[in-house]
């Protein structure tokens, strides 16, 4: 019976090694495969995950770069900088700027207009029209200068830049300068010279079919 029992165990043992075998094998030759298939599967589904993510921030990013865009295209459009230079319309912004700025006197010359180069607005068949403003100002205190160019960059249509201010002092206050302001009399004491570049960019059919005023 003891001999019968342990033949009977070696051979469950002899099957069990068998079938750990066979499993083994199992594993190494088909479960492994395809267990290394699954995960370039998935390292690709990953990559692909990562690609669908990058392209939708990249979106987002370029939409809020449209919107931010639109809104400046929005703001340039509304000052007029896409439209055609009209220098006596300038001229009366100019005076009622001096009106309100308090500079005493305001002498202006715009000169005419030129088409500057510009690669990226040739691109769109624009050109940049560009203009020179000189302006020579006069009043009691400088701080009527700065009010003045503020409001220039404000309400003069298209885009303003200013490219340089020179300060002079017309008259030292004195005794005699000191009673004509008490009086009420307007004393020029500084004189400003102040250059500003006037740009607007308008199709380049426009610069063939019109005259630049």
């Amino acid at each position: 019976m003891i001999n019968i029992l342990g033949v009977q165990r070696i051979i469950v043992l002899t099957i069990l090694v068998l079938v750990n075998a066979a499993l083994g094998a199992g594993v190494y030759y088909f479960l492994l495969p395809e267990i290394d298939k699954q995960e370039r599967v998935l390292r690709a589904v990953r990559g692909q995950v990562n690609t669908v993510r990058y392209d939708i921030e990249r979106l987002q990013v370029e939409f809020e770069q449209f919107e931010e865009q639109q809104e400046r295209f929005e703001s340039f459009k509304a000052k007029g900088f896409f439209q055609q230079q009209n220098r006596r319309q300038v001229e009366k912004i100019l005076e009622e700027i001096q009106g309100v700025s308090g500079v005493l006197s305001a002498k202006v010359a715009i000169n005419p207009a030129s088409v500057e180069t510009n690669p990226e607005a040739e691109k769109a068949d624009y050109k940049v029209l560009k203009s020179t403003v000189q302006a020579q100002l006069n009043t009691l205190d400088d701080k009527d200068i700065y009010h003045y160019i503020y409001l220039v960059e404000k309400y003069f249509p298209g885009h303003v830049s200013v490219e340089s201010i020179n300060f002079q002092r017309e008259a030292d206050l004195d005794k005699v300068l000191l009673q004509a302001i008490a009086a009420g009399q307007n004393v020029p004491l500084v004189k400003a010279d102040v250059t500003l570049v006037w740009r607007t960019m308008i199709p380049q059919s426009r610069i063939i079919a019109e005259d630049i005023n």
